[in-house]
């Protein structure tokens, strides 16, 4: 295995590189975007500023970060936020920032499982070991990022002509309010009246170092349970010998055939359950579906509404109260419909609940017409 303190490159073979930097961009991207929104929206909720957002480029991806993170961590969110203290609003957004980008790096592990798999024999390590291994050294090549997020979450950097360049780069002058450390974000007492007092800078840096670490363990850890879960498939597909699952021989010629004859890809790393009506599937980001032999595209709250609507049915408790739904989306002064203008799924797939309020998916047995 190679060491994380070394190019990415190492030890990749050279006919992979281009397909790594591929995802290693696809990483970056997603890093800024969520970085970049939260950003936004978490400055305006601390320092009670509207956001500019003409073009709502910030909202759609706020939305778009929902989406993709799922209805628990969403709900997660929206029950910070409502508490409404500043700590409580951090957290909030800090937890969401984290969210995001784990969700891309369980995409990314997932990538490169496959890839790894593919190309075991030119690896020279156990494949889900250099794909969590090549997620990790892309997760940690980001981490410096996490603290100017929480330095511009808080304050807004102004210029000093007498400050020299590795102020104005790095702001080590910069002084963290005590609301970081307050409960719920960490374990201090709430205190109101000192939530803007500030620690000075050296103490400063080592919370910010402390944040940087919580980012890389929460992202890493999701990745590992992600790299068990499919060592643990892997050890139940019915094949005989093989090696890319962990052993330390060298494949034979006979046993080559042990990575091409297996499923084609690494089973999937999701907790999504499994879809149980015959006449409705989605994509895991619920953006398309087939309803009733029909393909459908959705907007992006109409993906977060019907993906609700769904983990509800499958927990076994279909119906769904108006205001989970709306607050969601963040459309709290709306109706549900509003989200399905115009849309066939109103009223067929998308139906009100057997209580007044309520709305559920119209699958499963009885409810299809």
């Amino acid at each position: 295995m190679f060491d994380e303190t070394e190019p990415w490159e190492t030890s990749v073979p050279a006919d992979l590189i281009q397909a790594i930097k591929y995802l290693r961009k696809s990483f970056d991207d997603i890093q800024w975007g969520c970085g970049q929104t939260t950003k936004v929206f978490c400055y305006s909720r601390l320092h009670a500023e509207e956001v500019d957002d003409h073009s709502k480029q910030h909202f759609n991806y706020l939305m778009y970060t929902k989406a993709r993170i799922g209805p628990a961590a969403t709900a997660r969110f929206h029950d910070l936020v409502k508490q409404g203290t500043p700590p409580a609003i951090f957290k909030a957004f800090f937890d969401l920032y984290c969210d995001g980008v784990s969700v891309e790096a369980l995409r990314i592990f997932q990538e490169l499982s496959e890839i790894g798999r593919a190309n075991q024999r030119s690896l020279g390590v156990p494949f889900l070991d250099w794909a969590e291994a090549q997620t990790r050294h892309v997760v940690r090549a980001h981490s410096h990022l996490v603290n100017i997020w929480i330095r511009d979450v808080c304050d807004k950097q102004v210029y000093d002509p007498n400050d020299d360049d590795d102020e104005h780069w790095f702001w080590r002058k910069w002084q963290a309010p005590k609301l970081l450390l307050m409960t719920p974000s960490r374990g201090k007492p709430y205190e109101p009246a000192a939530i803007w007092e500030r620690y000075d800078p050296p103490t400063s840096s080592r919370f910010l170092n402390a944040f940087a670490r919580d980012y890389v363990h929460r992202i890493e850890a999701r990745v590992r349970k992600a790299s068990g879960q499919a060592a643990l498939a892997l050890a139940k597909e019915p094949t005989g010998p093989r090696t890319d699952s962990g052993a330390s021989a060298e494949p034979t010629s006979s046993q080559s055939t042990s990575v091409t004859d297996a499923p084609a890809t690494t089973p999937r790393v999701t907790t999504d359950p499994e879809q149980s009506d015959p006449q409705f599937s989605h994509t895991e980001d619920y953006r398309s579906l087939r309803f009733r032999g029909e393909a459908y595209t959705l907007t992006t709250r109409q993906a977060v509404i019907v993906e609700l609507l769904h983990r509800a049915y499958l927990s076994g408790y279909a119906d769904v109260p108006k205001a989970k739904l709306l607050g969601a989306v963040e459309a709290e002064t709306s109706e549900v419909r509003d989200s399905f203008r115009g849309s066939p799924l109103w009223k067929t797939l998308i139906r009100t609940g057997s209580r007044r309020g309520t709305y559920r998916l119209a699958v499963g047995d009885g409810q299809l017409e």
